[in-house]
């Protein structure tokens, strides 16, 4: 990385530096500051090896934070399998039946049927389970739309 350029030029020229200063030191002995100079160039100076540690542990840490943007939060339980009903529109809503205070369960009359069964309530809120005597033409035509069609227990509606 170009971020990184800089820790890496550093720690060459220190290595460099050195090599000058042991040749001058040893008027001109360019062979012994060769021997020391290539023996810091190996994986095991210290200098180094701090300096190839912080770059691996940068990349890394890039790494790890373009993962961390890369990756959705998974979908709600409903999105993975199923999907959720759409809600009733209000216009529809109105024109339900009310049975004992509470608006008929339209999934009790649909093909697809409620999960909570036979019962008189609804699992799924204040919705009541009965057969009303009517049902308005839209109504009848959401829960063709989209509940699966009417149990046949109630095509006379």
């Amino acid at each position: 990385m170009a971020s990184d350029i800089p820790h890496l030029v550093f720690w060459i020229n220190s290595v460099l530096e050195q090599f000058r200063s042991q040749v001058h030191s040893s008027n001109g002995d360019i062979h012994t500051a060769s021997l020391q100079t290539i023996a810091r160039l190996s994986l095991n100076d210290g200098e180094q090896q701090n300096v190839m540690h912080a770059l691996s542990r940068r990349v890394a840490q890039d790494l790890h934070r373009q993962d961390k943007q890369q990756q959705r939060p998974s979908p709600p339980s409903r999105e993975r399998g199923i999907q959720r009903q759409p809600r009733i529109p209000p216009a529809i809503f109105d024109l339900i039946p009310i049975h004992n205070g509470l608006p008929v369960c339209l999934r009790y009359l649909s093909a697809r049927g409620c999960p909570s069964g036979a019962s008189t309530r609804c699992v799924y809120g204040a919705r009541a389970h009965a057969i009303p005597d009517t049902l308005d033409a839209r109504v009848k035509g959401h829960i063709i739309q989209h509940m699966g069609g009417l149990n046949e227990r109630f095509s006379h509606l």
